[in-house]
């Protein structure tokens, strides 16, 4: 079947069309330039031909769900929605410049650190969507573009849902489908889209769908090893086994296995952060989220490093230095017990005491070489300090690849530390790798596989930046 033909861009008042950006099956997006204020901006325009009632109705749907969490740093903004003149429905959204993940994943490997960090942020987005009463249902790499400072956005709410009525609506991808919407009577709810989370995660590291396999790869294959094969492993050797025991987890076949909501998914992947020696991503999401996951069935999985956006800026207090920025929501607090009264003896040791710390203060301001800095945490909370991890090996260097026949020629510098070895694999499968003692190869190039490959160098359990080369 053809791919349909973009309609022509309608004609908006205060905007102007530049180019068409891409296409769907009911609906058309463009870039526009706004003339005030003066920006880029994406418009999804539906296409007039295919619409009915349904349909318009998902589209204000998705419309205002996205208005509803539009605010979030990891979810596209919308900034207008309409008629336009010639009767078709119109959103106005960020314009998002870089590549989709579904695009970046398939050009070149996604390290870990930068797959945990999306997660996380993607995690985040959900889960502010859910404490909104609103489900994605089509969470994919496809529907999570970047923006100009290469922030993950979600987008394309389109067969969004209330999470107390998640009846199965069209519009499914079966690839990062959950099996119970492939029940006779399917039903989602949060934990289905945790599911879809975190095959999209799995995808950033594997280059591909968990259950995406060479070969058959129609809709019935894929059902029938997404509801009977067990989650493959992601082939990734820097990653660790808890990263893909998470996500095996979080694609449980039963949904009541999967961890609880999103936010424990994104503070999962907070613990392999740290795990791995990389700075926890901060988990961004509004207060009163905080303080519901203060309750009990929270206090296992509570860890630092969640970012709390305030719903009432107006409201909100200073930290007193020394302190995390969390009250700890709704947590119960002991009642203060008042001091029983003093002796006099207590008073007069407590005297001295007094008179023994303010000596030594007088001492260090009068004779110390070290002063105490003007600002930053108390005297007494010693502040952090941050153990920054092992710098990453240097990268393959001066990599050549070309055609010899049939065969794939690649060679490179050697590097210069000390026990460094080499990975490499081809672009369009990435689970299957090979590791070299020294620089270069030759190898057959699989038949319906282009001649592209990514180089890495293994030192000391630690892997370097990917380097990517086609032969010509």
């Amino acid at each position: 079947m053809s791919r349909r033909p973009p309609a022509p861009p309608p004609a908006l008042p205060g905007f102007r069309p530049l180019q068409h950006l891409g296409s769907g099956g009911f609906a058309d997006v463009y870039l526009y330039e706004q003339d005030l204020p003066r920006r880029r901006v994406a418009v999804k325009v539906l296409v007039e031909t295919v619409v009915d009632d349904d349909l318009r109705g998902r589209f204000v749907s998705e419309a205002n769900a996205m208005a509803q969490l539009s605010a979030h740093p990891s979810i596209v903004t919308i900034y207008q929605a309409g008629v336009a003149p010639d009767g078709r429905l119109y959103l106005v959204m960020e314009y998002c410049s870089r590549p989709n993940l579904a695009v970046r994943l398939r050009r070149e490997p996604i390290p870990v650190s930068e797959a945990l960090q999306i997660g996380v942020r993607l995690a985040s987005a959900v889960e502010t969507a859910h404490q909104a009463g609103i489900l994605h249902r089509d969470i994919k790499p496809a529907n999570v573009l970047v923006t100009d400072y290469g922030w993950p956005a979600l987008t394309d709410f389109g067969i969004a849902a209330q999470v107390d009525t998640g009846d199965q609506a069209a519009g499914l991808s079966v690839l990062w489908a959950a099996p119970e919407l492939f029940d006779a009577e399917p039903r989602s709810d949060r934990r289905t889209d945790v599911y879809a989370l975190a095959a999209s995660v799995y995808a950033l590291l594997a280059g591909r769908s968990p259950f995406e396999v060479p070969g058959d790869n129609s809709a019935a294959a894929v059902v029938s090893r997404i509801e009977r094969a067990p989650v493959p492993s992601t082939g990734r050797m820097d990653s660790v086994p808890q990263l893909e025991q998470l996500l095996a987890r979080a694609m449980h076949k039963r949904s009541e296995a999967r961890p609880r909501s999103a936010l424990e998914l994104a503070q999962g992947l907070q613990g392999i952060e740290r795990q791995l020696g990389f700075a926890p991503t901060s988990i961004d999401v509004r207060d009163s989220l905080v303080a519901e996951a203060s309750g009990a069935e929270a206090e296992e999985t509570r860890v630092r490093g969640v970012v709390t956006i305030d719903e009432d800026p107006s409201s909100s207090r200073p930290v007193v230095p020394g302190t995390t920025g969390w009250s700890g929501g709704s947590a119960p607090v002991a009642p203060v017990t008042p001091a029983p009264p003093r002796s006099p003896l207590g008073l007069v040791l407590g005297l001295v005491a007094a008179v023994a710390v303010i000596g030594v203060v007088v001492g260090v301001l009068v004779f110390g070489p070290e002063r105490a800095p003007e600002s930053g945490p108390s005297a007494s909370v010693a502040a952090p300090t941050e153990v920054l991890p092992p710098a990453a090996p240097t990268p393959p260097e001066d990599v050549d690849c070309r055609l010899d026949g049939e065969e794939l020629v690649c060679d490179w510098t050697p590097v210069q530390d000390e026990g460094a070895r080499y990975r490499w694999g081809f672009q369009e499968r990435p689970a299957e790798t090979t590791t070299l003692e020294e620089p270069g190869f030759t190898a057959a190039v699989p038949e319906g596989v282009s001649p592209c490959v990514s180089v890495e160098t293994l030192l000391s359990g630690r892997t370097s930046a990917p380097v990517v080369r086609c032969a010509s």
